[in-house]
């Protein structure tokens, strides 16, 4: 007699459940790795957090993992203590990014790379730019000055707007006014993070702002390292003030021709506004000025402003 089969095989385990428990796997280590994201856009990038909570369901986490990825890098500067070290994970970002556009490339053992991987096979996001935004913050690892207004604002275009038009492609974007306007708010964004850094930057005895500008108005680097409000201080942060302000107003003429779904992409131009006019307010004295916009300002501007 045969003897009866009462035991059960792996063969004969019923395989849509194996399918099943594969995708409950593949869904929570996704969860996991948007939730990380999250975390760290919350907390150093509070601002553009808020922004991206704002566009729609279907991309709000793949704009949080841009988030994500642009805070990760911007952070490698001060929490590598060396420079070879920051130089290697300059080099393990390059990598990850590489490997998007390669089917065959090991999966990165990361949850910003997981997670960056996900956003790419759903948008086919620009490897180039993504890169562009590396070598940019690499460049600046030594947090030297800038030479002039126009290497600050072409820093910006490498970070900021190249973050923008990432996101615009998210959002299935394919406008040129778009473009136009996220070049823009790239460049003002670049200018006021700079004014914004004056404080935190002094307290390390550093200075960032242009080299022309503070020979243009004799600002003394004394001043700036003990929070001294001179006239040449606020005369320059006057200048560079509406620097950022002539692009945000460039920006938004543009409006019109942007989409209302794609202006989206464009709302952390609304913090920089709401800094400038808080900023004028104080008389143009950045020690004086909140570098974090208040979150109930913020958000009343959100609501007030399309961009």
């Amino acid at each position: 007699k045969k003897k009866k089969k009462t035991g059960r095989s792996v063969c004969s385990f019923p395989m849509h459940r194996l399918h099943r428990l594969s995708s409950t796997f593949a869904a929570s280590a996704t969860k996991k790795d948007g939730q990380y994201c999250t975390q760290l856009v919350r907390k150093f990038d509070k601002e553009n957090y808020l922004a991206a909570m704002l566009c729609g369901s279907k991309v709000r986490d793949d704009v949080v993992t841009l988030r994500a990825f642009n805070a990760e890098v911007a952070l490698i500067q001060d929490a590598a203590r060396e420079p070879l070290a920051a130089r290697m994970r300059y080099q393990f970002w390059k990598d990850a990014v590489s490997g998007l556009s390669k089917a065959s490339a090991p999966t990165i053992n990361h949850p910003i790379a997981r997670a960056l991987r996900d956003a790419h096979g759903r948008h086919s996001l620009s490897v180039l730019f993504l890169k562009r935004l590396i070598v940019a913050r690499e460049e600046n690892i030594n947090d030297n000055a800038f030479a002039s207004m126009k290497e600050l604002e072409d820093y910006g275009e490498s970070t900021q707007s190249t973050l923008l038009y990432l996101t615009l492609k998210c959002l299935h974007a394919d406008s040129l006014a778009a473009d136009h306007a996220a070049s823009h708010i790239g460049k003002a964004m670049a200018i006021i993070t700079a004014l914004r850094g004056i404080p935190y930057l002094a307290r390390q005895k550093k200075v960032r702002i242009p080299m022309e500008l503070t020979a243009k108005h004799s600002v003394s680097h004394h001043d700036i390292h003990h929070a001294t409000a001179t006239g040449p201080l606020k005369d320059l942060v006057f200048e560079m003030a509406c620097a950022a302000d002539a692009h945000i107003k460039t920006a938004r003429s543009f409006h019109s021709q942007v989409a209302p779904k794609h202006r989206l992409a464009l709302l952390p131009a609304v913090p920089c506004h709401v800094y400038l006019q808080q900023l004028e307010k104080r008389d143009f004295d950045v020690f004086a000025t909140p570098a974090p916009v208040p979150v109930f300002s913020l958000m009343k501007a959100f609501f007030n402003e399309s961009y």
